[in-house]
C-alpha cells in the first residue's frame, strides 16, 4: 500500500521534473519560432530572385526575337544579282528608301501608288532582292 507520504513526495518529483522542463519547452519554441522566421525570410529572397530571373530571361528573349525578326527584313544582295541593286540604291523607285523596306512597310505603301509604280517595283524586287512574299504582294495588288 502507498501512503499519503509517497504520493507527497511523488507528486513533489513530478513537479519538480516539469519545472525542469518548462524553460527547455520554452526554449525549444523559441528556436522554432526563429526557424519559421527563417524560413519565410529565405522564401521571400527565393522569389524575388527567381522573379528577377525570370525577368531578365524574358528581356534577353525579347532583345533576341528582335535581333532575329531585323535579320529577316535585312536586305540582302542575290547571287542572280551579282550584288548589285539592293545596296546600290535606285533613286528612281516610286518608294523612298524602297530596298531598306520591310513587307509590311511596302504593302502600307503600296495603296499610294499607281500599276505602272507597282509593276516598276515588282520587276525592281524580282532582279534584286527577290523576296517572295514581296512579289505575291505585288501580284495581288496588280488583280
Amino acid at each position: 500500500m502507498i501512503d499519503s507520504g509517497t504520493n507527497t513526495v511523488v507528486g513533489r518529483m513530478i513537479e519538480a521534473t516539469w519545472a525542469s522542463y518548462r524553460p527547455l519547452l520554452a526554449g525549444l519554441a523559441a528556436v522554432q519560432e526563429q526557424n519559421m522566421k527563417l524560413a519565410r525570410y529565405s522564401t521571400g529572397m527565393f522569389l524575388r530572385e527567381a522573379e528577377r530571373q525570370r525577368e531578365a530571361m524574358q528581356a534577353m528573349i525579347e532583345g533576341s526575337f528582335r535581333a532575329y525578326t531585323s535579320l529577316l527584313h535585312t536586305p540582302v544582295s542575290s547571287p542572280s544579282n551579282d550584288g548589285a541593286g539592293a545596296e546600290d540604291g535606285d533613286p528612281d523607285l516610286p518608294i523612298e528608301d524602297y530596298e531598306r523596306l520591310s513587307e509590311g512597310e511596302i504593302s502600307g505603301e503600296l495603296g499610294e501608288l499607281s500599276a505602272d509604280e507597282v509593276e516598276e517595283l515588282r520587276e525592281y524586287e524580282t532582279k534584286n532582292q527577290n523576296r517572295h512574299a514581296v512579289v505575291e504582294r505585288f501580284d495581288r495588288s496588280l488583280v
